[in-house]
């Protein structure tokens, strides 16, 4: 009887073409890769009061904030280029400029990185001006101190100016608070007053004013008539009423 044998050729494994392995290359990157996030900036009126909020594409995202002009790391942990955080958002930003980076869960090889977000708090620094008035030359004489703020937030509660060494017996209100950007402390004697100056942001700054006496001489006071100090002074011995004049 014979016997037949089947003859299998050997499989030699062929390369792949470098069109197809280019393909399937980028349809890999593609797919780990194809994945999205973005910021959307926001601010509050004050001092490093920006917001970014993120939105992304990644079914576990993780993030990080960078300065976009040096790429080091700001956030969650300054310095820490292997730091991220479960978050929708990072606030309490200063002005600049900024790039997320997002990854799907702890997978560094999912790394992608967003388009650069600028943020701006429009915040000026708060400044105070204080500028007292001469009192009258009475008995007991009193003046006034008018405060001007500048720049700050007042925000919708407005700005709180508060005098902190009032005189004792001080009959008028030591803490004004109100939207205008000027306000006047009257019924301050001859002395030095501190003043705070507080916007709704909470940032407090502090000045202060001394209201003095108007200098003046005998030689500086006349009568209705222009009468010479001296000749005054004589009328006033022999004991005639004359009405004084005297400079402001």
């Amino acid at each position: 009887m014979k016997h037949f044998y089947a003859y299998q050729r050997p499989i030699i494994p062929q390369p792949i073409p470098k069109l197809l392995l280019t393909f399937v290359l980028l349809f890999t990157v593609a797919m780990a890769y194809g994945q999205t996030v973005s910021g959307t900036p926001s601010r509050n009126g004050c001092k490093n009061g920006n917001t970014i909020s993120i939105t992304s594409s990644f079914a576990d995202p993780q993030y990080q904030l960078r300065d976009a002009a040096t790429n080091s790391t700001v956030r969650p942990t300054a310095g820490n280029d292997n730091a991220f955080a479960v978050t929708i958002q990072f606030s309490g930003l200063s002005n600049g400029s900024y790039r997320i980076v997002a990854r799907n869960g702890n997978d560094d090889a999912t790394r992608i990185t967003s388009g650069i977000i600028t943020v701006d708090d429009g915040y000026t620094d708060l400044k105070v001006t204080a500028n007292p008035s001469k009192p009258l030359l009475c008995a007991n004489g009193k003046g006034s101190i008018t405060l001007t703020a500048i720049g700050g937030n007042p925000g919708v509660g407005g700005y709180s100016y508060r005098l902190t060494n009032a005189p004792a017996g001080y009959p008028d209100a030591t803490t004004i608070t109100t939207t205008n950007s000027s306000v006047t402390f009257n019924n301050l004697p001859i002395g030095s007053y501190d003043f705070t100056l507080t916007d709704a942001c909470g940032t407090v700054i502090t000045t202060s004013a001394t209201i003095t006496n108007i200098p003046f001489s005998l030689d500086d006071v006349t009568d209705g008539g222009g009468v010479p100090a001296e000749k005054r002074s004589q009328r006033l011995q022999f004991g005639s009423t004359v009405p004084v004049v005297v400079p402001f």
